[in-house]
């Protein structure tokens, strides 16, 4: 492959940030000289990857949310497409972000430009009206869950299932007293996990449950030890208000996620990656989620499948206990934990349904096959 070769990256959450940061890296192990820019957080910066915007910018959730933001979205296109004709990129790399994205193709498309769509849209959950799109719009779809590939297939999209990039980017310290150790924590206390979600709206409103449940399940049983864990697009000055009006100490963790995923005994997590990441490490875990009335009512009429956690959506069917928007009441979801915690047969059948999840996610090495597809592209 000749010198010189540039890619964009378009990242635009938490979680896709991570897996273009991989993808970025295995693309300088294959291609050292290549230049790569485009929109991410600092796992991509990290890489090498020359950032127009930062995804704390570009995370929003809600359809107001959206609305409120979108004359900085246009702002956010204009500079983008602009730096895309200016550096005729040799691939254009999207990752999911699809509200964004699937425009960003179109434009991207007309210009002449390849583009690799990494980790697709949940076409599965919101109806396959975006078949059409996506197949004249994208040159090459890479998929990481395993029924997607045929669901494009079947549409006549160029698709390619290369695995999930979560088997090689989890890594924790199997050392619990160290952990515990780390956070001040008495060795033989439970510890209660709480993923709260990658977006201040999301701590707005799913926190103050899972805060009000964790102090509902400590008072049935002292042993538990609540902590929180941080996302890397959060700052803790967003979390600390939460805890003025509370008695309950909790602590707050940020760079340890996956130790504190692995060392729970239980955990609370929003809807998202981190539901996955969670079956991986296969601690148990009850999914908690909540959005605005209009969202959710606008959502509800969208999706077409019956949960939202993507465990439950991986293994065809619900193993992990959902509380969403009303139903997402801090008593009932304490008392689904507390069900865990006195029930061995049901925890460990929960942990065991969780186990079987890492297997139907492929091999790793995502990032590597990924990589190398952008790099045949190229050629």
């Amino acid at each position: 492959m000749p010198p010189g070769k540039t890619v964009f990256i378009v990242a635009g959450e938490a979680s896709g940030d991570l897996h273009s940061g991989k993808l970025a890296e295995n693309l300088r192990q294959l291609l050292p000289s290549v230049r790569m820019l485009g929109l991410g957080g600092e796992q991509m910066r990290a890489a090498g990857v020359e950032l127009l915007f930062h995804v704390e910018q570009l995370s929003f959730m809600g359809f107001f949310e959206v609305l409120s933001h979108l004359p900085f979205m246009r702002k956010v296109m204009k500079t983008t497409v602009d730096a895309l004709r200016r550096e005729k990129p040799d691939v254009l790399i999207l990752v999911d972000y699809p509200g964004f994205n699937l425009r960003l193709a179109k434009k991207a498309k007309a210009m002449g430009l390849k583009v690799m769509y990494y980790i697709s849209p949940q076409i599965w959950a919101w109806g396959k009206n975006r078949l059409g799109k996506i197949k004249s719009t994208v040159d090459k779809m890479v998929v990481i869950l395993p029924f997607e590939e045929e669901l494009y297939r079947k549409a006549g999209v160029d698709v390619e299932f290369v695995g999930h990039p979560l088997l090689e980017e989890i890594d924790f310290n199997p050392d619990r007293e160290a952990f515990c150790g780390r956070l001040n924590i008495p060795p033989d206390k439970l510890i209660l996990g709480l993923l709260p979600g990658s977006r201040p709206q999301e701590l707005r409103r799913i926190l103050p449950i899972m805060l009000k449940s964790a102090v509902a399940v400590m008072k049935d049983s002292p042993q538990i030890v609540p902590v929180v864990g941080l996302a890397p697009t959060l700052k803790k000055e967003q979390i600390e208000p939460y805890f003025r009006s509370s008695t309950t100490e909790f602590r707050v963790t940020q760079r340890d996620i996956y130790d504190l995923m692995r060392h729970s005994h239980l955990m609370m997590v929003a809807s998202g990656t981190a539901t996955l990441e969670s079956a991986i490490v296969a601690t148990p875990f009850v999914i908690v989620y909540k959005t605005s009335v209009l969202t959710y009512l606008l959502a509800r009429r969208m999706i077409t499948i019956p949960y939202i956690g993507l465990v439950n959506v991986v293994a065809g069917r619900k193993i992990v206990p959902e509380f969403v928007q009303n139903q997402a009441g801090p008593e009932v979801i304490a008392a689904e934990l507390l069900s865990f915690l006195k029930d061995e047969d049901k925890y460990n059948h929960l942990k065991g349904e969780l186990g079987n999840i890492k297997g139907r996610l492929g091999e790793p090495g995502a990032s590597r096959r990924a990589a190398q597809i952008a790099c045949d592209m190229m050629n």
